[in-house]
């Protein structure tokens, strides 16, 4: 009923820690060094603070936050409920903008017609996205038989289709140039990947209503 959920068991098989969806990653940490058997005043692999985490390790220079879209975490403007959104003119450093119609809720936001619209201005080098295609409400599964739900959302980069050496593994082409992701399954979709950590902007627009849309996770 959860996606992802994070269960740690001990050497017997024994369920020691859980939890629900994106987040508390040290707390999770503290829990496997615990039943490690790790002391208690040893360093940690990394270090608590949100901002190094993000930081390239190559010296690169600094990667944009993981970033939420759902109301919990959600990226600074989105609101609970179907909420038409002004279509994004400008989109602070490492921050995320809605544009069209788009239904807020506490893990994701849907898209409630086509053309609802995510822009990113971002640092990074990869750039991944957590989406769903449509499907039953609160995760209920669908009447037998039903065949599979595909969504589609378009990708650009900087305002145009997404250059073949900047491409994702799941970017698609179609017959007019443009680039877009299939979304067939729940999961993560590989959309951008540059030689280097670039500064870029990254419009994705939902083609089918009832796409979700969960978090944009960055590597360097």
């Amino acid at each position: 009923q959860y996606w992802p959920t994070k269960d740690i068991t001990d050497r017997s098989g024994r369920i020691r820690y859980q939890d629900f969806g994106e987040g508390e990653y040290q707390q999770t940490e503290s829990v496997i060094r615990t039943l490690l058997g790790v002391p208690t005043g040893s360093p940690y692999a990394t270090p608590p603070n949100a901002s190094t985490l993000n930081t390239n390790a190559s010296g690169s220079g600094n990667l944009t936050a993981e970033t939420y879209l759902g109301t919990d975490q959600g990226s600074e403007g989105v609101r609970s409920g179907t909420v038409t959104y002004p279509t994004p003119t400008s989109v602070p450093n490492d921050m995320a903008r809605l544009g069209g119609a788009w239904t807020g809720e506490d893990q994701e936001i849907t898209a409630a017609s086509a053309g609802a619209s995510v822009v990113l201005n971002y640092q990074a080098r990869q750039v991944n996205l957590v989406l769903a295609p449509p499907g039953p409400p609160d995760g209920a599964a669908p009447p037998a038989g039903t065949p599979p739900t595909t969504a589609q959302m378009t990708i650009e980069l900087d305002g145009a289709p997404v250059p073949v050496a900047d491409r994702g593994p799941d970017v698609k082409v179609a017959a007019d140039g443009s680039t877009y992701v299939d979304v067939t399954v729940d999961d993560e979709y590989h959309v951008v990947l540059t030689p280097t950590v670039q500064r870029h902007t990254l419009t994705m627009v939902a083609q089918t209503p009832g796409l979700e849309a969960f978090d944009l996770t960055f590597g360097g």
